[in-house]
């Protein structure tokens, strides 16, 4: 059994250890409920929730090991609110690691007058080192009718979503300075997050007038600082000049960090501390369709393997380069890049990896993160390019951008790459996900991968992909892209 399994007991009962190891090697992250899962449901008067018996598996990221609970069914009583007033409360399961145990529990929300019941006024679920609540359903009170209730059960919001959290953490080359929450919207950014927290609150004169002083704790407030290259232009053989071209792009994106103009100044005090940039690509497509590589082959994952490696070591020296110029990064001290703990976790073991990670703990990092591969669907156009990582979702197809019909051809398209370039709705995803998995290594953030999928799919194959997705180590998957529902002619045989 693993030594790092921790059983948090709830009503008396706890695991044994084969038990607790089965759960172990689940092929699951984040948090998710298995077996019989947890069933809520409101008695009939609306005056108690009642849980029945399941079993849950969680893994927080900041949790030392593994947290598994049994429990028999349980009834909580229920509090309704004034009269003419909204609510939200929540069903919670809490894990206590401080307490050893976890244990069942309803948090009042903040009673709104008239209306409806807003998600806004809901009770805060508490997820850091300590304590991690797994929300299980909402009850949701309306103004005048609150007698009886409405549940609404809210794990599908938790169980399915794109932030490998427990990958996405153990990567992390700045876990000694907090955790990786969540994603940015396109889902390539993966730095360290807290919350912004107003110490205290003071009411002062000042000449005369009365002002209310806040004095706030910044947190860590992320922004996206990005740049693309663009493959199917370069030369990804050239190693001479691709450590060139990747320099110029990290002194250019650190030079941003100081010139740039911040709205507020929490995003100006995190972006000073970290340092943070976000090398990406475009062209990934095309790089390969003007090599007469095919995207379902053996061969694209062994030339890309080699391009994303030469562009991570290229971006690691020229941070370093810079940190020796003008400076380390304020959380240097500890890091992964200091300890060398970045260059073990991802197996970078030859002869010039070893040389890199001294001469990184030795002369330091400018930036606390470099790579996240963005979507640049816009910036792609005008590039001329393919869009990010993606394969091109037809050879020729108009996109409607600001109301105007765009027409896309795939880039440098010819009889010798028509074939090649293969539509992503006829493509194997899984080809696409081992592809990112193996970028990923490569990747001290994460990337926009988008899944494209036909009108046939079933949601048991959606799953399975995002469970490839997590066992190739991916962190983040972007959109799950259908078709729309219309008959379309052969590409190849229309005249």
């Amino acid at each position: 059994m693993n030594s790092d399994i921790v059983t948090y007991p709830l009503n008396g009962i706890t695991y044994t250890a084969e038990e607790a190891a089965g759960y172990h090697s689940a092929r699951t992250s984040g948090v998710y409920c298995l077996d019989e899962d947890f069933k809520v449901s409101l008695s009939s008067g609306g005056k108690s929730v009642w849980i029945s018996s399941g079993r849950a598996w969680v893994h927080p990221s900041r949790f030392t090991g593994y947290s598994i609970i049994m429990q028999w069914p349980v009834t909580l009583a229920l509090s309704t609110p004034t009269l003419l007033c909204s609510r939200v409360d929540r069903v919670v399961l809490r894990f206590d690691r401080r307490a050893r145990r976890s244990y069942l529990t309803v948090l009042k929300g903040t009673e709104i007058f008239g209306g409806s019941p807003s998600s806004s006024a809901a009770p805060r679920i508490t997820r850091n080192e300590y304590v991690y609540d797994l929300c299980l359903a909402e009850i949701r009170y309306f103004a005048g009718t609150n007698l009886i209730p409405s549940l609404i059960d809210t794990r599908g919001d938790e169980s399915l979503c794109g932030l490998m959290r427990d990958t996405v953490n153990r990567a992390n080359p700045n876990a000694h300075r907090g955790i990786i929450y969540c994603s940015n919207l396109c889902t390539e950014i993966a730095q360290n997050m807290s919350s912004i927290e107003t110490v205290s609150t003071e009411i002062c004169t000042e000449d005369g007038d009365t002002v209310v002083v806040k004095t706030i704790r910044p947190g860590d407030f992320v922004v996206c600082n990005l740049a693309s290259l663009s493959l199917g232009h370069l030369p990804l053989e050239d190693e001479k000049q691709m450590k060139e071209k990747v320099a110029t792009l990290v002194r250019a994106l650190d030079n941003v960090i100081e010139l740039n103009f911040y709205p507020i100044p929490f995003a100006q005090i995190t972006n000073h501390r970290y340092r943070s940039i976000g090398l990406g690509v475009s062209g990934y497509h095309h790089a390969l369709a003007v090599r007469g590589i095919r995207w379902e082959s053996e061969e694209h994952l062994n030339f890309m393997d080699k391009v994303f490696e030469r562009i991570n070591y290229a971006a690691i020296a020229a941070s370093s380069e810079l940190a020796k110029e003008k400076g380390s990064y304020h959380y240097f001290e500890g890091s992964d890049w200091q300890t060398g703990a970045y260059f073990i976790k991802r197996g970078y073991n030859s002869p010039e990896w070893k040389a890199l990670a001294v001469k990184v703990s030795t002369q330091g990092m400018r930036n606390a993160y470099l790579l996240a591969i963005a979507p640049t669907s816009s910036t792609s156009i005008i590039a001329g390019t393919t869009a990010g990582t993606d394969p091109v979702m037809k050879r020729f197809f108009l996109e409607e951008k600001k109301g105007a019909m765009l027409p896309r051809v795939a880039p440098a398209l010819s009889d010798k790459t028509y074939w090649i370039y293969k539509s992503a709705y006829l493509t194997d995803q899984t080809w696409s996900i081992r592809a990112a998995g193996i970028r990923q290594l490569h990747i001290d953030q994460a990337q926009s991968l988008n899944l494209y999928i036909t009108n046939e799919f079933t949601l048991r194959q959606v799953l399975n992909l995002y469970l490839l997705a997590w066992e190739c180590g991916v962190k983040t998957v972007y959109y799950v892209r259908s078709k729309s529902l219309e008959v379309e002619e052969c590409e190849s045989c229309a005249s």
